[in-house]
């Protein structure tokens, strides 16, 4: 498997879509007999009725299945016939596949805009395992184990030193072999319900996002935002009209550039890092305009009691602004 590249990453609806070239090599020792004297080393033969009628059985193609992949396009992917080969005394199919794959993911964006993801390419042999003659098409058992050569390891290693994404950076690279177990599969040929088993490997590579982008134009602009409309409690607590002014503009220039980085904000059901960030400055935003209005009645009455109450929540709620911030990030 050689990884071309990584073209495209949908955050929002969780598709992988890259380039690649696969190569599918399967060892067929159960044709070595039929191969002896009619076939020539070190030749790839393609399935014709010729060698059929000459004795040589008519291999049993087996294909290699993206079990994540999201869509196969024809047009934008190529996909070779099996051919087989007779090496070192030994019966060999291969098949290739290049072109386009989108492959379905499961991003966590929780600690969005600072996360770390794990891209997952998953395949399996289109024949499943079987102990159980009674549940095969030609009533025999078997068993398919798909195992990379060094080949996969270095074409990801040397992805991921040459990695021209913007937007992320490969930190590791990994391939793991696993059993795909699909519990209650219903095979409409034999009519009936088993445990299906397939042998897998899954090709990893784990990225993590450049968030510089989201931190000088997103984060730093609403901080200062923010500091506009705190500051304003350093306004003197009987100027209510510039209090209020300038609070509320400040209220409505956040607003009004939440709709600027709208796009740049994944569409999720559950709130990121970034979420609760904008979310808590919305709130503190407001707090400056709250305490304007609630002061406004006590004023006339007891101005010194005011004053103090406005000196003590601007500097202890800023440093809780300051430490909600620290934590949400770090989290």
């Amino acid at each position: 498997f050689w990884l071309d590249y990584i073209n495209d990453i949908d955050n929002t609806k969780g598709i992988l879509d890259v380039s690649f070239l696969a190569s599918f090599l399967n060892e067929r020792p159960e044709l070595n007999k039929y191969a002896k004297g009619l076939l020539k080393e070190d030749k790839a033969y393609a399935v014709s009725e010729t060698l059929v009628n000459e004795g040589f059985p008519l291999p049993v193609e087996t294909e290699i299945v993206f079990k994540n992949e999201y869509r196969f396009d024809v047009d934008v992917r190529g996909r070779e016939l099996a051919m087989f080969s007779y090496d070192n005394k030994s019966v060999r199919t291969t098949s290739i596949e290049h072109g386009f794959g989108q492959f379905r993911e499961e991003f966590d964006f929780k600690k969005f805009p600072f996360d770390t993801q794990k891209l997952l390419i998953t395949m399996h042999h289109a024949q499943a395992s079987e102990a159980n003659p009674d549940l095969t098409y030609d009533n025999t058992s078997s068993v398919n184990f798909i195992t990379p050569n060094v080949g996969p390891f270095i074409g990801l290693d040397n992805f991921k030193n040459n990695n021209i994404l913007k937007e992320w950076t490969v930190i590791s690279t990994d391939i793991i072999s696993k059993e795909i177990i699909e519990k209650n599969y219903y095979d409409p040929y034999l009519d009936k319900i088993f445990t299906k088993r397939n042998n897998g490997i899954d090709l990893i590579l784990e990225i993590k996002r450049n968030s510089a982008h989201y931190f000088y134009k997103i984060i730093i602009p609403v901080f200062l935002i923010l500091c506009v409309a705190w500051f304003v409690l350093w306004i003197p607590t009987d100027k209510l009209d510039a209090r209020l002014t300038t609070s509320i503009v400040a209220l409505l220039s956040l607003i009004a550039y939440n709709f600027v980085f709208a796009d740049d904000i994944p569409k999720l059901d559950y709130l990121t890092a970034l979420d609760k960030y904008v979310l808590m400055s919305y709130i503190f935003c407001c707090i400056p305009t709250f305490m304007s209005i609630g002061f406004s009645r006590f004023i006339v009455k007891n101005q010194r009691m005011v004053i103090n109450l406005n000196r003590r929540l601007r500097t202890w709620l800023g440093l809780v602004y300051i430490l909600l911030t620290i934590q949400i990030f770090q989290a």
